[in-house]
């Protein structure tokens, strides 16, 4: 019975008069978009107003932006020192044109903004009000590496052999952002560290050219967030 499915679980407008799906990837975001908002959001979230979901304005909010924007600097100057160190990259700077810099720059305010009230302001809180905060962290995290893939899945096969160790790093990503919310039950301190996070990355291409060498594991093969080094310096951070 159709009526019974939802509109998020009957996606016609991806679909032709024979059934047959021409953008399976938009298919499966609007199935998941829809389970999660039946299973978990439809009843809450509307009982909870911006400021009960991090997004309070106390006096610590620049305080909490600019130590998180501190973090992601100092985690990124630490991996790319001993990155050229250890020769896993080099200097290669090109300077990017300004409206390719603004462009990274809001690109990353939007992505640390509806990135961090989604899985840290909506999920985070949602999963929190029938598990521990432990579990609710570790879940959150998970979804939010996963998701990730959805796209690459579908437009890019190519990514996924990073799929592993890229998923390990986002997963780990995800633990940092969450205990930072926990630690101020804001999200102006995790919305910090994820925005510069985000430009660094964009930014690593432009700084630095990293060199493919063995164990590629070590600092990763393309991406920042790719080798172990990564991992132990956002878990130390």
């Amino acid at each position: 019975d159709q009526s019974k499915r939802g509109r998020f679980l009957t996606p016609r407008k991806v679909m032709d008069r024979q059934g047959r799906y021409h953008h399976p990837e938009a298919f499966l975001g609007e199935c998941v978009a829809g389970s999660l908002h039946d299973l978990f959001f439809q009843r809450r979230v509307r009982k909870r107003s911006l400021s009960d979901l991090g997004l309070h304005g106390h006096g610590t909010v620049l305080r909490d932006l600019f130590f998180g924007i501190a973090i992601s600097a100092l985690f990124f100057v630490a991996v790319t020192l001993l990155s050229l160190f250890f020769e896993f990259s080099q200097l290669n700077y090109h300077p990017p044109l300004p409206r390719k810099l603004l462009n990274y720059v809001l690109g990353s305010i939007l992505i640390a903004f509806f990135e961090e009230f989604f899985f840290r302001g909506v999920l985070l809180q949602t999963l929190m009000d029938d598990f521990s905060a432990s579990v609710s962290v570790v879940v959150s995290s998970l979804i939010y590496s996963l998701v990730h893939f959805v796209r690459p899945l579908f437009t890019k096969p190519e990514d996924l052999s990073l799929f592993p160790t890229e998923c390990i790093g986002l997963f780990i990503f995800g633990l940092l952002v969450a205990y930072a919310y926990l630690r101020t039950r804001s999200l102006y301190l995790s919305m910090g560290i994820h925005g510069a996070f985000v430009l660094l990355i964009k930014l690593d291409g432009i700084l630095v050219h990293r060199l493919i060498r063995e164990p590629a594991w070590l600092f990763g093969e393309e991406r920042l967030v790719g080798g172990i080094t990564t991992w132990i310096a956002l878990l130390l951070v």
